[in-house]
């Protein structure tokens, strides 16, 4: 299912098969095939490249240093895409975007002690952030904390002490929100969406091209296979 749907992908441009088998195996293998597909994990990856600012073959090596961090928060991979997704429109290349969002989802998982102070000021409780996130979405968490810091901006900052963390927060949560909300909403709705791009794909003269090329290179091999033992048996009556 992961070779079929990454040689899709490959044919509408998401990078060589190689390429996003490796970031779709890696998404599968980290949320487990019970929890997501290889099909779906292609889809969401077709939708970030299309949502966001980001070559294909960028955004499926960097996705991986995402991934692991957010299965064991229980992050769901479209958010982690859309995540990176939506920073790369403002400029962020796709590794250091998947590491600001590694740093943000560490933030949340493993509070450092002037993050819990500024959880503290704000009025959330220990473990309260890293339990919304599984149930309610990682842009909910951020969306809160934008809220609830609004008349301090000195609270948002010290609840993202690194600085990669809080350069990513405030990249997703500023005045691109609204932009960025939508990427989430595409992405969490991704399904079939590989599909779809392939079948638009196959109706261009390129991709036919490609095909028939294919097809012919194919009836040559094969016509090459039949005659081998004709040719041989020439070669050899005349002495070469």
């Amino acid at each position: 299912q992961v070779l079929e749907a990454s040689a899709k992908g490959a044919a509408i441009g998401l990078g060589q098969t190689k390429v996003v088998v490796d970031a779709a195996t890696s998404a599968v293998n980290a949320y487990g095939a019970e929890n997501l597909s290889g099909g779906a994990a292609v889809d969401v990856l077709t939708a970030a490249v299309r949502e966001g600012k980001v070559e294909a073959d960028r955004l499926a090596p960097a996705i991986g240093k995402a991934i692991p961090v957010a299965s064991a928060m229980g992050v769901e991979f479209h958010e982690v895409a859309a995540a990176i997704s939506a920073m790369t429109r403002t400029g962020t290349d796709a590794r250091t975007s998947a590491i600001q969002l590694r740093q943000i989802m560490q933030s949340i998982l493993d509070p450092s002690r002037q993050t819990e102070r500024a959880l503290r000021e704000l009025g959330i409780a220990q473990g309260e952030l890293a339990d919304q996130a599984r149930e309610r979405g990682l842009l909910s968490v951020l969306k809160r904390l934008r809220d609830l810091s609004e008349d301090n901006e000195q609270v948002f900052a010290d609840v993202f002490p690194n600085v990669r963390a809080l350069a990513g927060a405030l990249d997703i949560t500023g005045e691109n929100l609204a932009e960025n909300e939508q990427i989430f909403h595409a992405l969490a709705n991704s399904a079939g969406d590989t599909d779809k791009a392939f079948q638009r794909v196959q109706e261009t003269a390129s991709f036919k091209f490609s095909k028939a090329m294919a097809e012919l290179k194919e009836a040559f091999i094969e016509v090459g296979v039949a005659i081998a033992p004709l040719v041989g048996m020439l070669v050899g009556l005349m002495g070469f």
